[in-house]
């Protein structure tokens, strides 16, 4: 065990036992600096520890080779073999592209045109808009605004009335595509209420449907936590970036007009700050769920930019992993979910491609297994470095008797419970 993975095992270790802090921060503080797998795991430290010192923490194989070595030949290092890092260029002739072409009526205005420049009818549609979050061509915001407004009175599927936001689909119709909460866990799904307190009887059958797709109705993390937790699990790697919304693409064939126009609505008058929250999409960057509020961004402005998490899988292996995870269950085009017969089917053509997982609660105590069994392995090599550690610094020894202690109850009252 390096040094550096010493002091991170043993700053998780006082993460988890309050009781040994006291002994353990002497020992890490001033030593070297810390080396993370991954960008998620550095980035969690960064969250929990916000009074540390960002440049001395790292990915992995990232930067700060060792002294007196050169780095040329290096920048594979810290990778997965055969496997290239997670990103997406940026095209602007694809982003252009994107942007649906202006009425005729607001072509002489040109491309920089301000509000000032607008006839007083072309003022009048933005006039409820912020200009800060409508930009600077206000011609191309006045056409956006026309359609905006036009749209919300429509239930119909933005894909026929704007074709190029539904460009590069997977062809799947919405009731084809996983429907996984990210917002409410099962528990609060199912006991949902409205404002004036009444039960929210759209929220509870949702919350059902999960419990009818296995999921675990004490749960405390959303279906969306549990499957990219599943995913990580199982050495699938994971990004947060910020990404152009005119980079990415539709799954579904099918957007709610009404909704999407609705929520864009929303944005440009200031009221939908969170509208740019992460969504979840693949390495080939088609979105997996969150297809409304991109397409309301997509409506705005292809390059505006939205928060993403990208799982390191095409599209079509995300969408039948995505299937096998317990909580994912089917909807109408409505949203309204499946019958229970239909989901258990549904359930049951999934095939995970991880061979250490099986279904439903099996699969969830696979994962509980294999997490502990991580947890002990790395106990054991904690206790080595320790050790290590102890005999080389005779001075350290009465504080590191007290860690050494620790780690070995640990494990006995682990393997106890597991039985």
């Amino acid at each position: 065990m390096s040094d550096a993975a010493l002091r991170a095992g043993l700053i998780r270790l006082a993460h988890d036992r309050p009781d040994l802090r006291a002994h353990i921060l002497p020992l890490v503080t001033n030593r070297v600096a810390m080396e993370f797998e991954t960008q998620d795991a550095l980035d969690k430290y960064l969250k929990d520890h916000p009074k540390a010192d960002k440049s001395k923490h790292k990915v992995k194989g990232e930067g700060g080779g060792d002294k007196g070595k050169s780095d040329k030949g290096k920048s594979d290092k810290g990778k997965s073999k055969g496997k290239k890092d997670i990103q997406f260029e940026v095209d602007d002739a694809t982003l252009e592209k994107r942007r649906p072409a202006i009425s005729d009526d607001l072509k002489d205005y040109g491309s920089d045109a301000s509000p000032d420049d607008l006839k007083p009818e072309h003022r009048e549609v933005l006039k409820d808009y912020k200009l800060e979050i409508v930009g600077h061509d206000a011609a191309q915001a006045v056409d956006i605004a026309r359609k905006i407004k036009d749209g919300i009175d429509k239930s119909a599927d933005i894909c026929k009335m704007n074709p190029s936001v539904c460009e590069g689909n997977k062809g799947l119709t919405r009731d084809k595509m996983p429907q996984i909460e990210g917002e409410k866990t099962v528990k609060q799904m199912l006991n949902a209420v409205k404002k004036d307190g009444s039960p929210d009887d759209e929220a509870r059958a949702k919350g059902k449907a999960m419990v009818q797709a296995g999921a675990d109705p004490d749960s405390d993390k959303t279906i969306m936590q549990q499957m990219i937790d599943h995913f990580k699990d199982n050495g699938v790697r994971t990004k947060n970036t910020k990404i152009p919304v005119g980079m990415l693409k539709a799954t579904q064939s099918e957007i709610k007009a009404q909704k999407t126009y609705g929520m864009a609505d929303s944005y440009l008058k200031g009221k939908f700050n969170n509208i740019g929250d992460s969504v979840v999409v693949s390495r080939d960057g088609h979105i997996l769920d969150g297809h409304h509020r991109w397409a309301a961004l997509l409506t705005v402005d292809p390059s505006r930019e939205m928060n993403v998490q990208v799982i390191d899988m095409d599209m079509d292996d995300l969408l039948a992993e995505a299937q096998s995870v317990p909580g994912v269950y089917k909807a109408d085009f409505a949203g309204t979910p499946l019958a229970e017969d239909d989901q258990k089917k549904y359930k049951s053509e999934a095939k995970t491609k991880f061979k250490s997982k099986g279904k439903g609660k099996k699969a969830g105590m696979n994962v509980q297994a294999a997490h502990n069994a991580r947890v002990d392995a790395e106990r054991t090599r904690l206790e080595a470095g320790v050790v290590r550690l102890a005999h080389a610094n005779p001075h350290l020894r009465p504080r590191l008797a007290s860690v050494l202690r620790a780690i070995r109850i640990d494990r006995a009252v682990r393997n106890f419970i597991q039985g």
